[in-house]
């Protein structure tokens, strides 16, 4: 993969080293799995501590989609660590998710159902939320299941425990 192409995807980065053959070869890491030492459910710590030889765009969205990326993102939220790492990424996606999850702060600090939620989005994208219009670029992942509103409530209560001011803003 070209430096270019990998700008496409914040916490992945880039090395050389050596092979079995004694020649260099480029290498894939994910910084979140490495700083975290996240393993797969295989115990593998591919994309952590070993390096992915396979430069290929797949290979790296299927990371990112990964129970192993999944639980370093966790590692990271529950140290208050992931706001940093997006910052520091300008991981616009994530920037979406904060916007979305101070959507459902509102509706639980208001005493709203939660299963309005995706209707709300939905008329938040209408009048046209830059932010949350870059998390549903992909048709198959809005984000905006009952499924996800209950892991914001969950993650909302670990920021607010943690940092009060997320929710101030």
């Amino acid at each position: 993969m070209t430096l270019e192409e990998l700008d496409k995807y914040p916490g992945i980065e880039s090395d050389m080293t050596e092979n079995e053959d004694g020649q260099m070869q480029q290498v894939l890491f994910c910084k979140l799995c490495r700083k975290w030492k996240a393993t797969g459910l295989n115990g593998s710590s591919t994309w952590g501590e070993t390096p992915c030889t396979y430069q290929r765009k797949d290979k790296v969205k299927l990371h990112l989609k990964s129970q192993q990326h999944r639980d370093a993102i966790t590692m990271a939220a529950s140290e208050g660590s992931l706001d940093r790492l997006s910052k520091d990424a300008d991981n616009h996606r994530t920037e979406g998710i904060a916007e979305m999850m101070k959507v459902m702060h509102w509706l639980v600090q208001h005493n709203i159902a939660t299963s309005l939620f995706e209707p709300l989005i939905e008329l938040i994208v209408k009048i046209d939320s830059a932010k949350i219009k870059k998390v549903r670029i992909a048709k198959n992942a809005t984000h905006t299941s009952t499924s996800t509103a209950n892991e914001f409530v969950d993650s909302m209560a670990l920021l607010y425990w943690l940092d009060e001011s997320f929710f101030q803003s």
